[in-house]
């Protein structure tokens, strides 16, 4: 016949430890980015850069012509396509050109239509300023896109062995 358990206190040896309350949970760690590649580094900033210089090139170019065209205005001989502009006579007008950067005095002397070049800049310099804003802005697109699925089969087709360090 089983011992029926002790009624009353127990003894002081025999009493168990009071719960611990459980820890709180610890947010799980962040997720890490795979790792960039440093030849995709590098071309995203080479092809920034160049972006850059283009734009600085075609700001330099379009600026100085409206600098120059106002400066010729303000100096502007009587009788000429300026001095009209700033009479506002004989229908003159002055216009500005994006590719070829200029600027164009147009007016009306006898019934004949006129025109002067008050102000020009280089076209290699637009053209060349354009390509380099276009060529940028297209690499830092390539560069920052993320790499095509078919790079580690490169390694399986004969090529060069894939590195982590190359995935995206």
């Amino acid at each position: 016949m089983p011992t029926p358990p002790p009624s009353g206190p127990a003894p002081l040896g025999d009493t168990p430890p009071p719960a611990r309350p459980a820890p709180p949970a610890r947010p799980a760690p962040p997720a890490r980015r795979a790792p960039r590649s440093r030849r995709r580094a590098l071309a995203l900033l080479v092809a920034t850069g160049l972006g850059l210089v283009g734009v600085v090139m075609l700001l330099v170019a379009w600026v100085s012509v409206g600098v120059r065209t106002v400066g010729a205005g303000a100096d502007a001989a009587p009788g000429t396509c300026l001095a009209a502009y700033e009479a506002r006579e004989g229908g003159a007008t002055v216009r500005f050109g994006i590719v070829p950067a200029r600027a164009v005095c147009a007016w009306d002397v006898d019934g004949v239509r006129r025109e002067t070049v008050v102000a020009a800049a280089p076209t290699g310099v637009v053209v060349g300023g354009l390509v380099l804003l276009v060529g940028g802005a297209a690499g830092t697109l390539a560069a920052a896109l993320p790499a095509r699925a078919g790079r580690p089969a490169r390694a399986a087709a004969g090529g060069a062995p894939a590195r982590a360090a190359d995935a995206p």
